[in-house]
This record gives C-alpha cells, structure tokens and sequence, in this order.
C-alpha cells in the first residue's frame, strides 16, 4: 500500500528526473536493504528491480526516481506491480514494465476502483482472474535472441530506451533515467519510450 510518509511524493512522478538520484544504480538500492526485516517480504531482489531502496523505517521501501513510497507487504506482493498500481505515472515504471503489464495494472486497478465505487466493495473473483492474467504475462519467457545490443553507459543491460528527438536507442533504462543529453550525439532530450529490440 501506498505510504503517507513525508519522504514520498503523493503523485508517484517527477518531470525532472530521479528524486533520489543516489539510488539509481541497483547495487546502491540492494546496500540498502541490509537491515531489511524480511519477516515482511523475503525477495529483497524484487524490490531493487521494482526501483525501490530502504531507509529503515518498518517495512517501507521508496522508488528512487518518483519518491512514492510503498509498505505493508504481503508475501505474495509483485512489486513492480505494487509500484505500478499505485505510482502509474512513475517514469521509472513505465520504462521499465512490459506495455502488457503495465496496462493489465492499470486495468485492474480501475475495475478495482470501479467495482468499489458501484458497489462499496471488491469483486474478488474479477481481481482473481485479472491477477492470474498477470501472473501469466509475468511468466512469458522472452524468445528473442542476443545481439550485441549492450547499453553504451553500463555496459551491463540491454538498450531499450529511444531518446527523443535524435531517435538514438542507446542506453538500458537505468541508465537513461540518469542523462539529461544523449550519449551518443549531446542533444538534449525532450522525450524517453520504451523500446523492445526483437
């Protein structure tokens, strides 16, 4: 659930880049994650990929890039999902979720909210299905084979972000989350989308 906290922003973006731009390498997230009380969620690893770090208080965990903050884990929480529900306009989330993962949060979030609005409650069998419809998409194996498409700042993750205007497909999201200026020609840039290389 989303946290009240006065560390986070209520609105889950930021126009300006990360809001805790010292978290944005995935090793400086996990460092955080030592005193983590795993009792509340064991996979620490998906909350670094979820962009997430911990500065100590309960079980809260805060994405670097639009601050919102997230607690009450439950063991069988996803949480790129969690953050997707309930920060949708993340940057960091919308590049680096799946379009079909993003959407069916979406959805599943307004049915939810819809269904609470009509009714005062929740539907548990339509949030069952659309629960297993992603955990279905969660479980898709990517097919697509390896080039050398390495991302040009890390080296490490594979480019999937296409800088807007130049239109160069340079960096892993991570790493575009971290520029201002293409890498590759120093224009600034207006614009970042999602790219999957097939």
């Amino acid at each position: 659930l989303p946290s009240a906290s006065g560390s986070s922003v209520p609105t889950g973006q930021s126009s300006r880049g990360p809001t805790h731009p010292g978290y944005s390498l995935r090793e400086k997230r996990r460092a955080t994650f030592v005193n983590w009380p795993r009792h509340a969620f064991s996979n620490v690893e998906a909350l670094v990929d979820a962009g997430l770090f911990y500065e100590g208080e309960d079980d809260m965990a805060i994405c670097y890039y639009c601050g919102g903050a997230l607690r009450s884990w439950q063991k069988d929480d996803i949480p790129f999902v969690e953050h997707a529900r309930w920060y949708p306009e993340c940057t960091f989330v919308k590049l680096s979720m799946e379009p079909a993962l993003y959407n069916t949060v979406r959805s599943l979030q307004e049915e939810c909210l819809m269904e609470v609005s009509i009714t005062g409650g929740i539907n548990t069998r339509g949030t069952s299905r659309a629960a297993l419809h992603m955990i279905g998409i969660l479980d898709e194996k990517p097919t697509q084979k390896q080039v050398d498409n390495s991302c040009a700042v890390c080296l490490g993750d594979q480019k999937s972000v296409l800088f807007m205007p130049c239109q160069h497909l340079v960096t892993c999201v991570d790493c575009a989350t971290k520029v201002d200026q293409c890498p590759m020609c120093r224009e600034q840039i207006s614009a970042r989308i999602r790219a999957f290389l097939c």
